[in-house]
């Protein structure tokens, strides 16, 4: 390792739970010396072959090696063990050969072999050894040893093969490959849906609990079942044996041949623990647990919920819930309703995830009564284990969903949750509303951009916005949304056009589209003549379109087929009242009419505020139209799937990267922790800003009057000064701070009274910077704050005094690419000011950008940054200055090195 390099990076110190190809559940952790008596085991587990292809001979004594692998940090080296079935189920350790190799080996019982364990266990310690300064695996196999050659291979790191007498000598990088690392992520996606159709799709189901007592849960979720005609099998089980609904009931899963594949548990929550290791002994490796009285309660409930996960994680079980409604899966095929929901939803496209039962009732009972179906209903309740992560990628292979809807409360893995709902959202959308709009947990102290992030809910709506969701307010604004999902076409721009028979409503919708981000333009000559052919005389051709109360369906119809086919509009929203010239009946059949002559695709949207509920003749023709009471709800739908459709074209951008010392950084940093974290002095910063070639303002610091003249004719007048005590300071404190300094007198005479005035505030002793001053410029704001769950969030926004009076940022998580930080400049109020307002030159926005990208690829690669504030980054028409900025740093946690099980 290079000097002043951090030392090794502990595994995460409770492991990671990681899903199997089969959808099974292993945990991984570093091995411990109290596990010489499972890896002894372990190891007898191997056939003979198995030991001799592993050790080179037979006779191995396997205590010994045993021994030998649980005292692995003793021979400079690590490993790690993988938990699941009561039992290891694998091993994997590398020892240290020089500074920057180290020999892998690794070993998985016979229960575990053909599920994707190996590769998973090689994956994680490489990730590790990249943390102790290892560049290069090596491993020594026999020539007959297929199945290792075969790991290394399948794995996805560049393997090379030297052939040696009786040996072949496997060499590969430790550094993980995209391609290796799309591997992993693909076996992570596979494991997922195969976990989730085992819970969604199953082929039997047992209900542990299920009674005839009526109104008892017990009796819902079991009549529920009955009576969707589930196709598959269903067992009832409970203790008092019987028959229930012509079925014999089992007092135990015990009984059960031949074994479900789902156990939905709705016993009590002190009985559920025995359920769950009958279950474990049976092999039933899905549950949906129903039950209540775990984490969503007290102490008591969490350590019983602690202890039930421990449980499932042991055996290789998959949970939803506890405290969940159910599941459901529309799908004929399947027929699946294992819920305590009184009314069933229809069939349809929109897939539901809730993590409260009450919201997931709620969003059931209102898509029904407006019509929409559902595709499947998942409630997670307490998410112990299934998350929204793993139905998203269920759902992504799912052809029957085509929209996928979230209600979250928590995020439980938001940058896992990142990289999934950016590659679902390429294809279909994702819509969430997110409950409790409390303020991020950004781990700031006293910055300019702490500050400006505190007490908002900026974090969740920068992650929305990145990864393309859809984030929505309310649940009918949501079902709005899905609405217009499910029943017409994306609109390629903002573009609308309005027409109607009565101008009140027109000029409402018009505002609710300006406020959406779209536009109303005005209409081309040629679009106007071709309405006027078939409309009444006077009739305003403008944008609103107003037909006027006498217009018949020809009209309309006429008028909706001339707008979906200009090329000069993305979208058609009809507004209709009934008159005497036309009936809501006769209205929903000319825009039927109308939207099947166009021949262009573009969404249509109709609105009927003067009548209850639009009318069925809508949906009697061949085109797509969404429908709304309210023409309002209607431009707010088309707003954000217009934005969803501008993000869905944008072509993919890989993270930005940039030319750094990443060592010179890490020791840096890594000297500061030693002595305690918190802000780093002034050469300190400038040798982080220098490694990651951040455009600091040069300066230097020194302790007197006098120094600060000798600096300032070293750098060249004019010059600022600025006090240095514990913390650089802001500009906050003008009183500390002398610009444009441009003889030696005003040097000596303004470092004396910063001194004086520092002096009497308390301050013993004040150091001072002295900096070259830079080209005027527009002063602009770049920071980063560490959030423990999203990671960095980057910053930029109008700097100087006013930061935070002005409160103009944009937010984005690292990593970031070249067009995030394009987008996130053009996204501020006060870009103007660098565009050349009011005739100003134009600021070098290039250069700022740059700034961004730089600070953005620090943060990613250094999470040790738990606060970076640059304020002001002067911006002027020759480039982009820092002029002051201050670093903390503090201990980052451990993060699992590879995708693994929960998320949001």
């Amino acid at each position: 390792m290079a000097t002043g390099a951090p030392p090794p990076t502990a595994f995460p110190s409770d492991g990671v739970d990681v899903a199997l190809r089969d959808g099974g559940v292993v945990h991984i952790r570093e091995v411990t010396p109290e596990d010489v008596g499972p890896l002894t085991a372990l190891l007898h587990a191997l056939d003979p072959d198995e030991r001799r292809l592993r050790f080179f001979t037979a006779g191995v004594n396997l205590e010994r090696m045993a021994r030998y692998a649980a005292d692995v940090a003793g021979r400079d080296g690590a490993g790690l063990v993988a938990e699941g079935d009561g039992v290891l189920l694998g091993h994997a350790e590398f020892i240290r050969v020089d500074a920057e190799t180290a020999e892998v080996a690794f070993e998985t019982a016979p229960a575990a072999q053909g599920r994707g364990l190996a590769t998973v266990l090689l994956a994680h310690l490489a990730q590790m050894a990249t943390h102790w300064g290892i560049t290069t695996f090596t491993a020594s196999v026999l020539p007959e040893n297929h199945h290792m050659i075969d790991v290394f291979r399948a794995s996805g790191f560049a393997v090379t093969v030297q052939t040696h007498p009786g040996e072949l000598v496997l060499e590969f990088p430790c550094e993980m490959t995209p391609e290796a690392r799309g591997r992993f992520e693909e076996r992570e996606r596979r494991a997922a849906v195969e976990a989730m159709r085992g819970l969604l799709a199953p082929a039997s189901v047992a209900v542990v609990g299920a009674s005839a007592r009526p109104g008892s849960v017990g009796a819902t979720v079991w009549g529920n079942l009955v009576d969707s005609g589930f196709t598959g099998a269903l067992h009832p089980v409970n203790r008092h044996g019987g028959e229930l609904d012509g079925y014999a009931v089992a007092k135990s899963v015990l009984e059960l041949d031949p074994v479900p594949e789902l156990g939905v548990v709705v016993v009590p929550a002190d009985a559920v623990l025995d359920v769950v290791d009958q279950c474990a002994e049976a092999g039933i490796m899905r549950l949906l647990i129903v039950s209540a009285g775990f984490a969503e309660g007290d102490a008591r409930g969490a350590a019983r919920q602690d202890e039930l996960m421990h449980r499932c994680r042991s055996a290789g079980i998959r949970v939803v819930g506890p405290n969940a409604l159910g599941l459901i899966n529309t799908d004929p095929q399947v027929a699946l309703n294992a819920s305590v929901t009184p009314v069933p939803p229809a069939p349809g496209g929109i897939g539901v995830l809730s993590q409260s039962a009450g919201m997931g009732l709620a969003l059931m009972e209102r898509a029904r009564t407006t019509g929409l179906g559902l595709s499947t209903f998942v409630s997670v309740g307490n998410k112990a284990d299934i998350s929204g992560n793993d139905v998203l990628q269920y759902w992504e292979d799912d052809p029957r969903t085509e929209v996928a809807l979230l209600y979250l409360q928590s995020f439980g893995n938001p940058r896992k949750f990142a990289r999934i709902a950016r590659r679902v959202g390429r294809t279909k959308p994702i819509l969430a509303v997110k409950g409790g709009r409390t303020p991020p947990r950004v781990d700031a102290e006293a910055s300019s951009t702490g500050a400006l992030l505190a007490g908002s809910d900026i974090t969740v709506d920068t992650l929305c916005r990145q990864v393309g969701v859809i984030r929505a307010g309310s649940l009918d604004e949501v079902l709005d949304v899905a609405r217009l999902m499910t029943d017409t076409h994306l609109p390629a721009g903002p573009r609308v056009a309005i027409v109607t028979n009565s101008r009140g409503p027109a000029l409402v919708c018009a505002d609710a589209c300006a406020d959406s981000g779209l536009e109303v333009p005005p209409l081309e000559d040629g679009t106007r003549e071709r309405l006027l052919r078939h409309v009444a005389e006077g009739a305003a051709v403008e944008n609103p379109v107003d037909l006027f109360a006498s217009a018949g369906p020809r009209e309309i119809r006429h008028a909706v087929a001339v707008l979906a086919d200009s090329d000069e509009i993305d979208a058609v929203i009809a507004i209709v009242s009934p008159s005497l010239a036309a009936s809501a009946v006769d209205a929903a059949e000319a825009i039927a009419a109308g939207a099947a002559d166009a021949d262009a695709e573009v969404p249509i949207i109709a609105a009927f505020p003067a009548t209850a509920a639009p009318p069925d003749e809508l949906r009697a023709g061949p085109a797509r139209i969404a429908s709304f009471t309210f023409p309002e709800s209607g431009a707010r739908a088309l707003g954000r799937a217009a934005r969803y459709a501008q993000w869905r074209a944008r072509p993919v951008e890989p993270p930005a990267t940039v030319h750094a010392d990443a060592d010179v950084a890490a020791a840096v940093i890594a000297r500061a922790l030693g002595a305690g974290g918190g802000w780093l002095e002034p050469a300190d910063t400038e040798r982080l800003c220098a490694a990651y070639g951040l455009p600091l303002a040069p300066g230097d610091v020194v302790d007197t009057p006098e120094d600060a003249t000798r600096a300032a004719e070293r750098l060249g007048f004019p010059v600022a000064l600025k006090a240095v005590a514990g913390a650089p300071p802001t500009q906050a404190d003008l009183s500390l701070l002398a610009l444009g300094l441009d003889s030696a007198a005003g040097v000596m005479a303004a470092a004396a009274r910063i001194q004086a005035r520092a002096a009497a505030e308390g301050v013993d002793h004040t150091r001072l910077l002295v900096q070259r001053m830079v080209p005027a410029g527009v002063r602009m704001l770049v920071g980063v704050v560490g959030d423990p769950q999203f990671g960095p969030l980057l910053v930029c926004g109008a700097g100087g005094v006013e930061a935070e009076l002005v409160r103009d940022v944009a937010v984005r998580l690292t990593p970031v690419s070249r067009a995030d930080v394009h987008a996130m400049v053009r996204e501020l109020r006060t870009f103007p000011r660098l565009d050349g307002y009011r005739g100003a030159p134009k600021a070098d926005v290039a250069a700022l950008e740059d700034v961004l990208v730089r600070v953005g690829a620090m943060a990613e690669a250094h999470p040790e940054i738990a606060e970076m504030d640059c304020n002001p980054v002067i911006v002027s028409p020759t480039g982009a200055a820092i002029v002051d900025v201050r670093i903390r740093v503090a201990p980052a946690r451990p993060v699992a090195p590879l995708p693994s099980v929960g998320g949001a």
